[in-house]
């Protein structure tokens, strides 16, 4: 099913990326739905995706260390015709890309950064993680173990968010 999504690597019309699946593991045995693993070369361009049903520009919200270098991308979409919103986090990069900092407003398709190793030393790969922010949470400030707080974000299903490919 990975073939029906886009992924913020190589073009629209790449071939998708090999997916190492599902990673996060709960402390009852259960897989978080919220993140995948995708096979890169170190240095592979990360680009911002723009979410299925996105409004507006994204704002990127993080920049540091969580999963090696990362970035936290802030997305708004209509459902159910309301705003939700998501945030996209992009681990292991190598690097942040040119102007890629908290408080940036950017469109799809700019370089976020490089695919790298960070925080996993030898194992090159790019950590792709989505989570829906509760109902009027907050995110200031966005520290790393904030953005993960479950009073906060929750893990989301990426298949929810992520854009189809073109047919």
């Amino acid at each position: 099913m990975a073939d029906a999504y886009r992924f913020p690597l190589g073009s629209a019309d790449s071939p998708t990326p090999a997916l190492l699946g599902n990673v996060e593991v709960s402390q009852h045995g259960e897989k978080t739905p919220g993140v995948v693993e995708l096979v890169a070369q170190r240095g592979d361009r990360v680009t911002l995706l723009s979410l299925e049903e996105q409004e507006g520009d994204a704002e990127i919200v993080f920049v540091g260390e969580m999963y090696g270098t990362t970035v936290g991308t802030l997305h708004q979409i209509r459902a159910a015709d309301r705003l939700q919103r998501f945030l996209v986090l992009y681990g292991h990069l190598d690097r942040a890309g040119p102007g890629v900092i908290a408080g940036a407003r950017l469109q799809a398709g700019v370089e976020l950064g490089a695919v790298g190793d960070t925080g996993s030393p030898g194992e090159v790969r790019l950590r792709l993680e989505v989570r829906q922010l509760r109902d009027g949470a907050r995110l200031e400030p966005a520290e790393a173990q904030r953005l993960l707080d479950a009073s906060l974000t929750y893990p989301c299903d990426p298949r929810n968010v992520l854009p189809l490919r073109a047919r």
